[in-house]
């Protein structure tokens, strides 16, 4: 139930920090949002794998 909220957090996160590191001001606030963004979204990916392998 955690995952449904966090993980259209993470992408949020990921879109926001591609934005700011890309396209906004380059500082290194919008390098954070996107490190933490991209660590949400690997955690995501890598836990759905992980739940098809234990079926």
């Amino acid at each position: 139930m955690k995952r449904i909220f966090l993980a259209p957090l993470a992408y949020l996160m990921t879109g926001m920090g591609c934005y700011h590191t890309f396209f906004g001001n380059n500082n290194i606030y919008g390098i954070i949002i996107l490190i933490v963004g991209l660590i949400g979204v690997w955690l995501d990916i890598t836990d759905k794998k992980v739940k098809f392998e234990k079926n």
